[in-house]
This record gives C-alpha cells, sequence and structure tokens, in this order.
C-alpha cells in the first residue's frame, strides 16, 4: 500500500495519541480522518483545533450520527455549524449512517444544502444492507438504497465503496454486488466513487488483499473502462484528500 487514509475509529472517541503516532511515523504514507463532536462545548472551535493540531495529515472528518443525542438531528445548530466549518478548513466530510442512510438522509440533504462548497463522502454504499454486522440473516433495505441514488444529485455527495462484507449477503468476493456498482457508475460516474477496505474489520472474510482486489471478479469490472478504475481505486480519493 503506497498511500491509505485511516480513519478514527468510534471506539477511542477524541483520543487521537494512536492514529497521531500513525501519522508521524508515516507522514509520506498516511493521512487522517478524524470525528466531530457535537457534544463539545464550542464544537466547531474544537473541529477546527484539531484540524490545526498537525501541520498536515488531517484531510477529513467523521460525522456520526450516533455522536448526537437520541432524537437529536445532524442538521441542528451544531451539526450545520460544524458542517460549515469542515468546508471552510477543506475537510471532507465522511457519515456513517450505520443504521441504515434512509434514518439519515433528511439531515444530511439538509446540511448539504446548508453548505454546497463542502464535499461529502457516504461511507459503506449508505448501509443498505441490515443489520450492518456483516453476519447473519439481514434484509434488503431498499429505502436507503434508494435514498444513495437520490443523492447523486448533488455534486459534492461521493460514495465510498467499501464494506462490501456488509452489504452483500453472498460470500467472497461479493459478486451480488457487481450491478450495485454498475448502478452507482451510471448514476454518481467514476468520478464520485472511491475504493475503502473497512480494515480490519474486512479481514474476517478475506485477507487484505482480497479485500482489494475482490470488486476485479465482477462483471462490471471487465465493463469498466481504464478510466473508471482508476478513478475507483485512486484518483477520486486523490483528488479529494490531496
Amino acid at each position: 500500500v503506497a498511500k491509505a487514509v485511516v480513519v478514527q475509529p468510534i471506539n477511542y472517541g477524541q483520543d487521537y495519541s494512536y492514529l497521531s503516532a500513525a501519522l508521524d511515523a508515516h507522514p509520506q504514507r498516511l493521512l487522517g480522518v478524524f470525528v466531530a463532536d457535537p457534544a463539545a462545548e464550542r464544537p466547531e472551535e474544537q473541529l477546527e483545533a484539531v484540524a490545526k493540531s498537525r501541520a498536515k495529515g488531517w484531510v477529513g472528518v467523521r460525522f456520526n450520527p450516533y455522536k448526537w443525542p437520541e432524537g437529536s438531528s445532524m442538521a441542528n445548530e451544531r451539526g450545520v455549524g460544524m458542517f460549515r466549518k469542515a468546508g471552510e478548513l477543506g475537510l471532507v466530510v465522511g457519515f456513517m449512517p450505520f443504521k441504515g442512510l434512509s434514518k439519515h438522509v433528511a439531515d444530511i440533504e439538509a446540511l448539504i444544502q446548508s453548505s454546497p462548497g463542502t464535499k461529502v463522502i457516504i461511507d459503506h454504499w449508505g448501509f443498505f444492507l441490515q443489520p450492518a454486522t456483516g453476519f447473519g440473516e439481514r434484509q434488503l433495505d431498499e429505502e436507503s438504497w434508494q435514498s444513495l441514488l437520490k443523492l447523486s444529485a448533488y455534486q459534492q455527495v461521493h460514495v465510498k465503496i467499501s464494506a462490501l462484507f456488509r452489504v452483500a449477503a453472498d460470500q467472497y468476493p461479493f459478486p451480488s454486488l457487481s450491478d450495485r456498482l454498475k448502478t452507482l457508475l451510471k448514476t454518481f460516474g467514476s468520478s464520485r466513487l472511491l475504493w475503502g477496505s473497512d480494515f480490519p474489520y474486512a479481514t474476517e472474510h478475506s485477507d487484505y488483499s482480497g479485500a482489494v482486489h475482490g470488486l476485479e471478479e465482477w462483471p462490471v469490472w471487465q465493463e469498466m473502462s481504464e478510466a473508471d478504475r482508476q478513478n475507483l481505486v485512486h484518483d477520486t480519493a486523490a483528488r479529494l484528500y490531496g
């Protein structure tokens, strides 16, 4: 892996010591994404302080809806302020709707409309298979899939083709996702799609190399142009993150 973007897990809260140490150890190789904290006393200032805590390295911020109090909207005053601030700082906002995009798409649309210049990534295909554990009996959440397609109308929105095991009911290499990817290529275009691994959880279903190369076994991969493939595995992320 020549370059990678590492996202802070929610488990560590606002303790970035481990991720910062990794960024320090590999400054030419790794970039980082931290987590927005709506519970901070001054959330916009806190977001900016984290972003500027390193001379370089932070390239994005994750909005996890479950960091907001239950029943509270991500598009409340705090959310709108942090989303705007992220855009001003050149940070990409990644949304992590673990229980299904349909539950949060109204908030996401409101944030997008409030700051059209803030670039957005929807993580893990919008979690259209529930529960998103990657194991056991799961059901298609068609409303979340349609919510994802609806967001293609906003040019600032990108989709992370990641955590294949979370959104496929079949086994590795998850060929059931081939037609889904074909649909996303038609609605978003390859320039707004980027691959991601969901490491380390992906290694419960294959090794890391398999997570990287699994989609190359899908029928849609054979139909894609070299430019589309390059966008998916490199160029879109390079444009977003620098």
